[in-house]
């Protein structure tokens, strides 16, 4: 007999979806109200392997965003957040491991995204 509270089989971005909703819903920044990213996918916060394009559509978003600072402020102070928040994890941890605080972090972010490659 099958237990009618099993749960069916879900992926690793299914999961990390999850938890975004899941940290939402618990402790949601008042800035959160005015974010850009509500209303799209959340591929564009959560791009699995292979969805180079959707990250980049996320952060366009996130580059025009009222409230992109605070964002990054965000997640620079909880280091366990995946996905994109106002620029990729792999930048957010790249500060960290650098010991750079958020203040300078964010200068180095928009210096980096006004000066050609």
């Amino acid at each position: 007999m099958s237990d009618s509270r099993e749960h069916p089989a879900i992926s690793f971005s299914d999961w990390e979806i999850l938890q975004f909703v899941s940290m939402l819903k618990r402790n949601r920044p008042p800035w959160i109200y005015d974010a850009l990213c509500a209303g799209h996918p959340q591929e564009f916060w959560f791009a699995g392997q292979g969805q180079a394009s959707y990250q980049e559509r996320g952060l366009e978003i996130c580059r025009r965003c009222p409230v992109r600072k605070d964002c990054f402020t965000y997640a620079m102070e909880d280091s366990s957040l995946e996905g994109t928040w106002a620029t990729t994890k792999k930048q957010r941890s790249d500060f960290s491991a650098r010991g750079v605080g958020v203040e300078e972090a964010w200068s180095e972010l928009l210096e980096s995204e006004t000066t050609p490659s």
